[in-house]
């Protein structure tokens, strides 16, 4: 008899899945198939192995016992015992959707051709109301104090630089007149 590990690998290749579509369809890592085909895990879940064996068109039942599934597992989950359709729906959102098969002729919008009806309820709308309770610094251009130094900051600085500038004027003047004083004394020295 196959382990559960060799039945899933045999059956996934005939189904063309690789281990990580195969993974991808059943929510998992494609290390936890990997796992499985190599017999290091089998499946904690019967839920899980009856998504595998519908996957990989296999018998649900044997396939639970290769996982390690006692057969009363297997027997629970047999057609006979699974929830029907409105079972189903009503565990999905029983205060939102009503199913019946045959319903009362009063339901409105139902069609006569079909066997099945359905009829959303609406929830009730409750009004939600998020408020934010942070406290947060004021920005230091929100201060108006600190708005005030950067101001005689800026004032100080372009008076210095006005300063400078007359300066560097002043001395250029003065370095041009003893730079042609020198240079004319450099030239009548030369003889030139």
């Amino acid at each position: 008899m196959a382990t559960f590990g060799e039945t899933v690998q045999a059956a996934r290749k005939e189904a063309g899945l690789t281990q990580a579509r195969l993974a991808e369809l059943l929510g998992m890592a494609p290390s936890t198939i990997r796992s499985w085909e190599q017999g290091r895990s089998s499946p904690g879940q019967a839920a899980t192995v009856t998504s595998l064996a519908a996957i990989l068109g296999l018998d649900e039942g044997e396939l639970l016992v290769q996982a390690g599934f006692e057969a009363s597992a297997a027997e629970e989950l047999t057609v006979e015992n699974r929830p029907t359709v409105e079972e189903a729906l009503a565990t999905l959102a029983p205060a939102a959707i009503e199913v019946s098969l045959f319903p009362p002729a009063d339901l409105e919008g139902a069609q006569e051709e079909s066997p099945v009806r359905v009829r959303v309820i609406e929830p009730p709308r409750i009004p939600i109301t998020i408020e934010r309770v942070v406290e947060v610094d004021p920005s230091y251009v929100e201060i108006e104090e600190v708005n005030n130094e950067y101001r005689r900051r800026s004032f100080y600085t372009v008076l210095v630089i006005v300063v400078l500038v007359l300066a560097l004027i002043y001395a250029v003047g003065k370095s041009s007149s003893s730079f042609s004083e020198w240079w004319d004394s450099l030239m009548d020295m030369l003889d030139i």
